[in-house]
């Protein structure tokens, strides 16, 4: 048997998980920086809980929602300067992987004043960084669980993914009820992404027992929908098991990574 693996971040799951468990987030600080995208953290509901939790504490924050699809260095650092500006306790990243994946790099570009955009691929790893919450409001990148953000180089316009244990968060809520308001498409696309993570951890030389099952439980939750084709009118119990489905997939590329599909897809896309 071998399990050998390492993944940090405290996961809370389940209905309401963010507001029953409130004071995990409570604890992180008086002042969060709070990272999104242009409108998924306000169409899922998570924003205005987490709005609700800070105005009931006392909790200060400001908003940064010019977080783009496959986040450029240059936003992030932009973001990052400005959380250290409004002098951040820590870092709270809500939206779909583009968004969290830009979380943990605003948090390093907060923590590290004399850095450039682009000199965060050849930072020393670990790197200082404020601590991370995240919470996802779709069903695809596990970028909850991963030590891994896929970025942007603003100079070359390439995505090149940065990893270690300053890519972590410390703690995300992982609840499906945020993932209801995505497209049907963005749904098919989260879900294929999160398939291709399980297969690829799968298939990688690095795959372990322990990514094995990561991976079959993966694999058994999403093939439902891909053999029928359907991503419309879920239950809630469907959207569940989507969303349980890529955190699975998470864990598994956490220890395995991917293989050659998903780098051949940093050009593509």
């Amino acid at each position: 048997m071998k399990i050998d693996s390492y993944m940090p971040v405290r996961i809370i799951s389940g209905a309401d998980c963010l507001l029953k468990n409130s004071n995990a987030l409570i604890k992180m600080g008086k002042r969060c920086f709070i990272v999104t995208g242009r409108s998924s953290a306000r169409l899922s509901g998570a924003l205005d809980d987490v709005f609700s939790i800070f105005h009931e504490n006392g909790i200060e924050y400001t908003v940064f929602d010019r977080i783009e699809p496959n986040p450029l260095t240059k936003t992030c650092f932009e973001a990052g300067v400005t959380a250290r500006e409004f002098g951040c306790d820590y870092v709270l990243g809500i939206g779909g992987g583009s968004v969290l994946d830009a979380a943990k790099a605003v948090a390093i570009f907060c923590s590290n004043p004399l850095m450039n955009h682009c000199d965060i691929y050849n930072r020393a790893v670990p790197s200082a960084h404020v601590p991370v919450a995240l919470i996802g409001t779709t069903s695809g990148t596990g970028s909850e669980v991963t030590g891994v953000s896929v970025l942007t180089n603003s100079d070359t316009g390439l995505k090149k993914s940065i990893s270690g244990p300053d890519c972590y968060a410390d703690i995300t809520f992982s609840d499906s009820k945020y993932t209801k308001s995505v497209s049907e498409d963005t749904r098919i696309s989260a879900c294929l992404d999160a398939l291709a993570h399980a297969v690829e951890a799968y298939c990688a030389s690095t795959c372990n027992d322990l990514v094995e099952l990561y991976a079959k439980k993966a694999i058994s939750l999403i093939a439902p929908f891909i053999i029928c084709s359907r991503f419309r009118d879920l239950s809630d119990e469907e959207i569940d098991s989507l969303h349980s489905a890529s955190v699975f997939a998470g864990l598994a590329i956490n220890i395995a990574g991917t293989c050659f599909p998903h780098t051949v897809g940093y050009y593509l896309t």
